[in-house]
């Protein structure tokens, strides 16, 4: 029926698969375990980013308008099993977390850098420019990490992301 076809569509149940394997490396994670940990925010990021182009298409835009019921995600994050529609910046954001652990924090930074490029409106969040900023801290020197901080903060303003407060860009 219609009703379970929507049902099936819901965040929460698209995205079960990636946020099983996000769940297990938050696990691994708070074990210590980062190596492991980055395999499985690999495997999510692979399996949301299929999921995405599916739902999406491959421009980013709403492919199907039926495959949004906003009421049912409203409704679902009211009853506290609601998920983000995309597990993408959550997986790229702890797989960053990882490699900073692990001593790659360039790697860390060039992927968060690389999301924000691919589609700033849908990946640039407060997490996101939060844990980016306190990587430009701790990996460059004062003027430098204040001139790439500057540049993530007017790239948010020119794409209008009011929900992203000027304190998770940590300009002093």
């Amino acid at each position: 029926s219609d009703a379970v076809a929507r049902a099936l569509d819901l965040p929460l149940v698209r995205n079960a698969n990636a946020l099983v394997l996000v769940n297990d490396g938050l696990l691994l994670f708070a074990r210590q375990r980062y190596d492991d940990a980055m395999g499985k925010f690999t495997e999510a990021l692979a399996l949301q980013r299929g999921e995405d182009k599916r739902l999406y298409g491959e421009g980013g835009g709403l492919r199907d308008e039926r495959a949004y019921y906003r009421d049912e995600e409203e409704l679902a994050e009211t009853m506290g099993i609601g998920t983000e529609s995309s597990l993408v910046t959550p997986c790229l954001n702890d797989l960053a977390m990882c490699a900073l652990y692990t001593c790659k924090m360039r790697d860390a930074v060039v992927m968060m850098e690389d999301l924000i490029r691919e589609d700033p409106t849908r990946f640039l969040t407060e997490r996101l420019a939060f844990n980016l900023c306190t990587l430009y801290e701790l990996g460059s020197d004062s003027a430098t990490s204040e001139r790439r901080k500057r540049v993530m903060q007017t790239v948010a303003r020119r794409f209008f992301l009011h929900d992203v407060g000027a304190e998770c860009f940590r300009i002093n």
